[in-house]
């Protein structure tokens, strides 16, 4: 347990044991971080939108060749010729 101190009052701050990511987001990164292992040398990967509120995450992502598309950038995705097994390599 560590004390701070805010605005001259002591206050204590504990850190649980189990912090980290959600379980969603556990998921995720974990697919995404295999598919960047996966992946053949040089092919970009993308996501749409980032992934998590995380800047440093986020940075280690580009350096790793995963980029995000956000809201600014048109996006065309064509589902119509995609059947369930099209999905089995989605994030």
């Amino acid at each position: 347990m560590n004390q701070s101190y805010i605005a001259g009052k002591s206050y204590s701050i504990r850190l649980a044991e189990s912090s980290g990511f959600c379980f969603g987001v556990k998921n995720a990164t974990d697919k995404l971080e295999a598919a960047v292992k996966d992946r053949r040398e040089g092919e970009r990967i993308y996501t749409l939108g980032q992934l998590i509120h995380n800047d440093v995450y986020i940075q280690r992502l580009r350096e790793n060749g995963v980029f995000s598309i956000d809201g600014d950038t048109n996006t065309i995705v064509n589902l119509h010729p995609l059947c369930r097994s099209s999905f089995a390599h989605t994030v």
